[in-house]
């Protein structure tokens, strides 16, 4: 059996909540934060922790650690226990949340800002087609962006045969 998971939001990836960097699970984010926050400077030994890398420096290198390396101004605080997301201050995941829902809602809106004007451009041009509608092949053909390609000319079949005879 393995470890039970925490119900988290679908829809909100794993982020590192000293440095803001989102992954896409919870494994390459506890690794992360081994390698680049709870890291010994010193001996380069690696911690689940940042309390745990606080106390191996004291007790080992006999040394202070004051903040977290590599954090952000005002996330840095050893006392604070955070493993992946577990620890994380619930008010900062529902900010996390407000800003998904926020980004999510704008590119309902307008499918330009979201720096992809081909889709735009191409939901600007869609014809509502009925089925009552009488819509040739071609007509059809025509709204696929596959054949919108120039088709370039078959040779017929007399054609094929002395290219390659003549050849």
């Amino acid at each position: 059996m393995g470890r039970k998971r925490k119900e988290q939001s679908r829809f909100l990836r794993p982020f590192c909540y000293y440095c803001d960097r989102e992954f896409d699970d919870e494994f390459v984010l506890h690794q992360h934060q081994k390698a680049r926050h709870f890291s010994c400077h010193v001996c380069r030994k690696k911690f689940s922790t940042a309390a745990a890398m606080a106390t191996h420096v004291l007790q080992v290198h006999k040394e202070q650690i004051p903040k977290v390396p590599n954090a952000k101004v005002g996330r840095d605080a050893i006392e604070l226990d955070v493993y992946g997301m577990e620890g994380v201050p619930q008010t900062l995941i529902e900010q996390r949340w407000q800003n998904y829902q926020a980004r999510k809602m704008q590119k309902l809106e307008d499918p330009k800002e979201d720096g992809n004007e081909e889709f735009a451009s191409q939901t600007e041009t869609v014809k509502l087609v009925y089925p009552d509608d009488v819509v040739s092949v071609e007509e059809k053909r025509a709204c696929l962006p596959k054949y919108r390609r120039v088709a370039l000319p078959i040779p017929s079949y007399e054609d094929r045969m002395t290219s390659i005879f003549t050849s």
